[in-house]
């Protein structure tokens, strides 16, 4: 993948021979209605930006929620440690792989983000589906489950599924 451009790696369609778009989906923050935006937008055709309604934060809800446990599970915890600009991009980049690679979702099942996206079929939607709706698993390729590796800095808590940190909030404080 070095080296190429994301128009390059994506998928073309089959009848125009164009890639398929990117879809960037914003809200109407200022960063976003800017002109220096708008002229990268511009000069990237293989993204199409999308903006949410104003004062529709549940158009972008699965973003808006992602924003949402970044500041109250990890970033609150630790804002003492947070004094620079590298300081804040490496605590939300650890929260960022805590929440894709080691934290299970509720909504997934009680998988891993990365657990879904290695073998789809793990996803709640084909649970109860009649047996020729659920598409065949390729078992070539078996990607093992993480062992959860607590990332420093976090807590227990973290690790657990949302329903039970919601229970347990008051015990998972830092102290």
């Amino acid at each position: 993948m070095g080296g190429a451009s994301l128009a390059q790696l994506l998928p073309t369609d089959p009848d125009t021979g164009q890639p398929h778009r990117v879809k960037r989906v914003t809200d109407n923050g200022g960063a976003f209605k800017g002109v220096a935006f708008a002229r990268f937008i511009a000069s990237r055709p293989e993204l199409l930006h999308i903006r949410t309604r104003a004062k529709s934060p549940g158009q972008n809800g699965v973003r808006e929620r992602g924003f949402g446990s970044l500041k109250y599970e990890h970033l609150y915890r630790v804002h003492e440690q947070i004094a620079t600009v590298e300081d804040l991009y490496r605590e939300a980049e650890a929260y960022r792989v805590v929440f894709n690679q080691i934290r299970p979702h509720e909504a997934l099942g009680f998988h891993r983000p990365i657990e879904v996206l290695a073998d789809p079929l793990l996803h709640p939607i084909h649970k109860n589906q009649p047996e020729d709706l659920v598409p065949t698993r390729d078992t070539t390729h078996h990607h093992p489950r993480p062992t959860p590796n607590p990332h420093p800095g976090t807590t227990p808590c973290m690790t657990q599924p949302t329903a039970l940190r919601r229970r347990r909030r008051r015990q998972c404080h830092v102290a």
